[in-house]
């Protein structure tokens, strides 16, 4: 049972320190925001003063703070996240931790106090929380309901950390409470009774692709075919060879519909 929110193993020998938490967006960044983001991350003149030390990374034990917790402190510098956890179950869950830790890098070197010291950065900090406590056994503190943008979240963790296999027997509870999942999720597919495909589609996608739900992830590809007329541009992780085979399936379409 766990003691603390971000405290995974009461025995931990590594900190995993996530920098810039909640920077990672799962919906495409308008520019405005990219300006807003880049402002907080030079400092202001005001906090031009040497620093008089290195400031500690926030422990909270409030998980709405957590996600609502922005990814630069107003002097610009980024925010960081401590989580206590266990090497063995990191690299047990993920070959990503796992050649981080064993293998000859920063991370694989304990610090003053004996322990590791993991970085990383810009994840949603509430997926981070929900993927360590799958791994590290937590189960009960799993959400049971999850909405479309947090379990995209977790999907980019699942995707980098390649930790499907700890990961997805879980995912068949939350994706009965995605809305109009179900539409996809038949062999017999009626294309005619699914809305056009649009941005709440493609979310399903990589998140079909990424757990892979195959037949999800054809009816999805058969309502773009069907409901779009241009090509797919995302900045979600979806392989360059699917979208390249989308498109070009469209380039053919079109040559057909509307011959020369």
């Amino acid at each position: 049972m766990k003691k603390s929110l971000l405290e995974l193993d009461p025995d931990a020998d590594a900190l995993l320190i996530l920098q810039s938490p909640n920077l990672q967006q799962v919906h495409a960044v308008k520019e405005v925001d990219l300006r807003d983001m880049t402002d907080k991350a030079e400092p202001k003149t005001a906090a031009s003063t040497p620093a008089k030390g290195k400031k500690k990374s926030k422990i909270l034990t409030d998980l709405k703070k957590i996600k609502s917790l922005q990814p630069y402190r107003e002097d610009g510098s980024p925010n960081e996240l401590e989580f206590r956890v266990s090497t063995k179950h990191l690299c047990i869950a993920s070959p990503v931790f796992r050649k981080m830790i064993q293998g000859n890098f920063q991370e694989s070197q304990p610090n003053e106090n004996g322990l590791l010291t993991i970085r990383t950065s810009d994840w949603n900090a509430q997926a981070l929380l929900v993927l360590l406590d799958i791994i590290h056994g937590h189960h009960r503190q799993v959400p049971r309901d999850l909405d479309l943008d947090i379990i995209a979240q977790i999907g980019f963790l699942v995707d980098y950390y390649d930790c499907l296999e700890v990961v997805e027997i879980f995912f068949d509870r939350w994706r009965a409470h995605i809305s109009d999942w179900w539409k996809y999720d038949w062999i017999r597919f009626d294309k005619s009774s699914v809305d056009p495909f649009g941005e709440s589609q493609l979310l399903m996608l990589f998140i079909a692709f990424t757990f892979r739900s195959q037949v999800v992830f054809k009816n999805l590809t058969i309502s773009a075919i069907f409901t779009t007329s241009g090509h797919i541009e995302t900045h979600l992780p979806i392989p360059s060879q699917i979208l390249g085979m989308y498109s070009c399936l469209m380039y053919h379409i079109d040559k057909v519909v509307n011959p020369e």
